[in-house]
């Protein structure tokens, strides 16, 4: 969570050092994370994985805390509760493409899922939703608390993938440079005719 906080504030603030700052974060996932020089290290793979099982838990985690919320929410209004388990249900599923797959529509979807369940907690606190005003003041319950937490960690997480994995201004891209000949091919031995 602070590797991807640490990402989000570097490229907001200086873009070039943002993957550095990204990569070392992680340097300590992998055996002999240091250099020689003392500089971490991280490969690509382990940065991959790691923000992976950290999505895939806190995608648990919000399906979790939705199951123990769910009587509260049916009780309170019909609606809610079925708002409850399209959280559930798409949180669960998330966490499962994220077992497979990790293309930037799959990490938006992860970003989008706890922002929007984010801005409905908001909104039950703030000016209450339709029908449910009961909620309204209410900050300090812990499944609330617990739940902006990973939500807030998760919008994180995502964003901090998705800018990681955008063209940083003023980068180089490395190009692979290939000598063509023309004419006809040579033998091993043998010299290539004068032209």
């Amino acid at each position: 969570m602070l590797a991807a906080a640490a990402t989000l504030l570097a490229f907001a603030t200086r873009p070039s050092e943002a993957l550095t700052i990204r990569r070392s974060a992680f340097a300590l996932a992998r055996p002999g994370g240091c250099s020689q020089s003392g500089q971490m290290q991280s490969s690509p793979a382990v940065d991959e994985a790691v923000t992976r099982i950290v999505a895939i838990g806190g995608l648990a985690a919000v399906a979790l805390i939705h199951v123990l919320q769910l009587p509260e929410a049916f009780e309170s209004e019909g609606y809610l509760g079925a708002l409850f388990i399209v959280a559930i249900v798409a949180a669960v599923v998330l966490g499962a493409v994220l077992t497979r797959m990790s293309d930037d529509r799959t990490w938006m979807a992860v970003g989008a899922l706890p922002a929007l369940i984010l801005i409905g907690y908001l909104l039950s606190r703030t000016s209450g939703l339709p029908g449910f005003t009961t909620d309204v003041g209410e900050w300090t319950e812990p499944l609330g608390l617990a739940s902006m937490v990973v939500e807030g960690m998760l919008v994180c997480v995502s964003g901090a993938v998705l800018a990681t994995r955008r063209a940083v201004p003023g980068s180089v891209e490395v190009v692979e440079v290939v000598e063509v000949r023309t004419g006809p091919p040579t033998s091993p031995g043998r010299a290539a005719p004068a032209a």
